[in-house]
């Protein structure tokens, strides 16, 4: 049931899900412009990749998948949850190392919702994740985004708002249901 929960949550294609959330932050700290221009990005080329393939859902393929949510009308793969998550999960591991795995563990969690939730497949999943590895990659290829994660990296290592927020929403959440 909390697994449900956490998917009707999780509907949104806003960073406002898991410790990702930049809702509740003030949007000129520098980490909250990593966040977003990160996923502004990863959601771009996720766009550009489900017009390209052209998936259909689940759903339409097999009788037996009964999604829990809304269908989203658009392709299926690669999974925009999973794009956005790892994206952020990546970056925000450019700011905390040490955190890398748990991050991923979290994304991860957030892109099988998916598959639980019956809109997407499994390999829209890993699709998402390769991709987002792919474009947070290549930003980190341009100065421009490099002066960001510098400043961003400043304001997460003096231990800010947001950072604590993270750090204890990563601790509130069980981490062993994704072992």
């Amino acid at each position: 049931i909390e697994r449900v929960v956490d998917i009707r949550a999780q509907r949104s294609t806003s960073l406002e899900f898991g410790p990702f959330d930049v809702a509740d932050f003030d949007p000129a700290d520098p980490v909250v412009i990593l966040i977003v221009q990160t996923n502004v990005h990863a959601l771009q080329a996720c766009y550009f990749q489900k017009k390209k393939y052209d998936r259909v859902r689940p759903s339409f393929l097999f009788s037996d998948v009964d999604p829990i949510i809304a269908i989203p009308q658009h392709p299926s793969f690669p999974s925009g949850h999973s794009t956005q998550a790892h994206a952020v999960a990546f970056i925000l591991s450019e700011l905390e190392p040490g955190m890398k795995n748990d991050f991923l563990r979290r994304a991860s969690y957030i892109a099988e919702n998916r598959e639980v939730a019956g809109v997407h497949y499994p390999s829209d999943s890993s699709g998402g994740k390769e991709l987002a590895k792919a474009v947070v990659r290549e930003l980190l290829r341009h100065k421009d985004y490099q002066k960001l994660v510098v400043a961003a990296r400043k304001s997460w290592l003096g231990e800010g708002d947001m950072v604590m927020k993270v750090r204890e929403k990563n601790q509130r959440f069980d981490l062993s249901v994704l072992k």
